[in-house]
């Protein structure tokens, strides 16, 4: 991610890559900027900046919410877990029809935690602003 105000030189905030491993220094980024063949994925968002207020039909949310979301969560969300959020499932922390297709409501869940969580033995519970999880014992056959 690169602030458009670095890019104009307006401040010196440094690019950040998506799973928050490493940052390049403004005045690189911007020596790159005016090389004549970077490459930049833009991420477009509304007037407000917050891309992540948007609801949208349907299960499967558009590139830019999904790399928003990633972005946002750098890694899987379930406590401890580190895998990188661009190798991760985007969930439905309340599920559809019930749940929208929103920042709000998607975080990134590698696919064991997504299992875990949709199969039911962990269930995620919000405590104000942020998600504890309930572990359930599960029974072993003989």
């Amino acid at each position: 991610m690169v602030p458009a105000s670095t890019l104009a030189g307006v401040d010196d905030q440094p690019a950040i890559s998506a799973d928050r491993d490493w940052i390049l220094p403004a005045n690189a980024v911007r020596d790159l900027a005016l090389s004549g063949n970077p490459f930049w994925y833009r991420l477009l968002v509304d007037e407000k900046d917050n891309i992540l207020a948007t609801t949208y039909e349907g299960r499967y949310p558009p590139d830019h919410l999904r790399n928003a979301i990633r972005f946002r969560d750098g890694t899987c969300r379930y406590p401890g877990c580190t895998k990188k959020a661009a190798n991760c499932d985007l969930d439905h922390r309340q599920p559809l029809p019930d749940g929208p297709t929103s920042g709000e409501n998607l975080w990134a869940l590698c696919r064991h935690h997504h299992k875990l969580k949709t199969f039911g033995h962990a269930e995620p519970i919000r405590l104000g602003n942020r998600w504890v999880w309930r572990i359930r014992a599960t029974q072993l056959r003989e």
